[in-house]
Protein backbone atom coordinates (compact mmCIF):
# COMPACT_ATOMS: atom_id res chain seq x y z
CA UNK A 1 0.00 0.00 0.00
CA UNK A 2 2.83 2.37 0.24
CA UNK A 3 4.16 2.09 -2.53
CA UNK A 4 0.94 2.63 -3.70
CA UNK A 5 0.95 5.55 -2.12
CA UNK A 6 4.10 7.02 -3.31
CA UNK A 7 3.78 6.40 -7.20
CA UNK A 8 0.22 8.47 -6.78
CA UNK A 9 2.49 10.52 -5.07
CA UNK A 10 5.01 11.02 -8.01
CA UNK A 11 1.78 10.55 -10.62
CA UNK A 12 0.19 13.79 -9.19
CA UNK A 13 3.56 15.35 -8.80
CA UNK A 14 4.18 14.60 -12.75
CA UNK A 15 0.71 16.12 -13.21
CA UNK A 16 1.54 19.41 -11.63
CA UNK A 17 4.67 19.66 -13.77
CA UNK A 18 2.86 19.20 -16.94
CA UNK A 19 0.25 20.99 -15.91
CA UNK A 20 2.46 24.36 -15.32
CA UNK A 21 4.23 23.36 -18.96
CA UNK A 22 1.31 23.58 -20.45
CA UNK A 23 1.01 27.20 -19.50
CA UNK A 24 4.22 28.02 -21.73
CA UNK A 25 3.07 28.44 -24.93
CA UNK A 26 -0.12 30.47 -23.38
CA UNK A 27 2.34 32.83 -21.86
CA UNK A 28 4.52 32.58 -25.02
CA UNK A 29 2.04 34.06 -27.16
CA UNK A 30 0.40 36.32 -24.39
CA UNK A 31 4.37 38.04 -24.84
CA UNK A 32 4.15 38.30 -28.65
CA UNK A 33 1.59 41.06 -28.95
CA UNK A 34 -0.45 41.35 -32.34
CA UNK A 35 1.67 43.82 -34.98
CA UNK A 36 -0.54 45.13 -37.15
CA UNK A 37 0.32 44.05 -40.55
CA UNK A 38 1.00 47.44 -42.13
CA UNK A 39 4.21 47.39 -39.26
CA UNK A 40 5.39 44.65 -40.62
CA UNK A 41 5.08 45.03 -43.77
CA UNK A 42 7.64 47.76 -45.75
CA UNK A 43 5.51 50.71 -48.42
CA UNK A 44 7.29 47.89 -51.40
CA UNK A 45 5.65 44.96 -50.06
CA UNK A 46 2.34 47.01 -48.83
CA UNK A 47 2.38 47.76 -52.85
CA UNK A 48 3.44 44.72 -54.02
CA UNK A 49 0.55 42.98 -52.56
CA UNK A 50 -1.95 45.55 -52.81
CA UNK A 51 -2.80 46.39 -49.18
CA UNK A 52 -1.66 50.09 -49.91
CA UNK A 53 -4.88 49.95 -51.77
CA UNK A 54 -7.51 49.27 -48.48
CA UNK A 55 -9.27 51.66 -46.97
CA UNK A 56 -8.95 52.75 -43.25
CA UNK A 57 -11.46 50.69 -42.50
CA UNK A 58 -10.77 47.41 -44.68
CA UNK A 59 -7.05 47.30 -43.18
CA UNK A 60 -8.54 47.05 -39.93
CA UNK A 61 -10.54 44.46 -40.68
CA UNK A 62 -7.74 42.77 -42.12
CA UNK A 63 -5.74 43.22 -38.88
CA UNK A 64 -8.69 42.02 -36.52
CA UNK A 65 -8.96 38.84 -38.96
CA UNK A 66 -5.23 38.16 -38.40
CA UNK A 67 -5.34 39.20 -34.46
CA UNK A 68 -8.08 36.50 -34.51
CA UNK A 69 -6.21 33.98 -36.59
CA UNK A 70 -2.99 34.50 -34.10
CA UNK A 71 -5.18 33.76 -31.13
CA UNK A 72 -6.92 30.76 -32.49
CA UNK A 73 -3.49 29.27 -33.23
CA UNK A 74 -1.52 29.99 -29.90
CA UNK A 75 -4.93 28.08 -27.81
CA UNK A 76 -4.19 25.31 -30.59
CA UNK A 77 -0.71 25.32 -29.89
CA UNK A 78 -1.38 25.05 -26.33
CA UNK A 79 -3.77 22.74 -26.70
CA UNK A 80 -1.21 20.30 -28.85
CA UNK A 81 1.42 20.61 -25.85
CA UNK A 82 -0.95 20.02 -23.52
CA UNK A 83 -1.69 16.83 -25.18
CA UNK A 84 1.69 16.26 -25.71
CA UNK A 85 2.95 16.96 -22.12
CA UNK A 86 0.08 14.67 -20.86
CA UNK A 87 1.56 11.75 -23.04
CA UNK A 88 4.69 12.15 -21.35
CA UNK A 89 4.05 11.87 -17.91
CA UNK A 90 1.24 9.29 -18.45
CA UNK A 91 3.37 7.21 -20.62
CA UNK A 92 2.81 5.07 -23.69
CA UNK A 93 -0.10 2.84 -21.64
CA UNK A 94 -2.75 6.25 -21.90
CA UNK A 95 -2.10 6.62 -26.03
CA UNK A 96 -5.31 5.63 -27.65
Amino acid sequence: MAIDRAHARVRLLAHAIAALGMLAPVVASAERPYAAIEQRLNAQQMQATGLDQLDAERLSLLNQLLREEQASVAVESAAAERERKTREVDGPSAAP
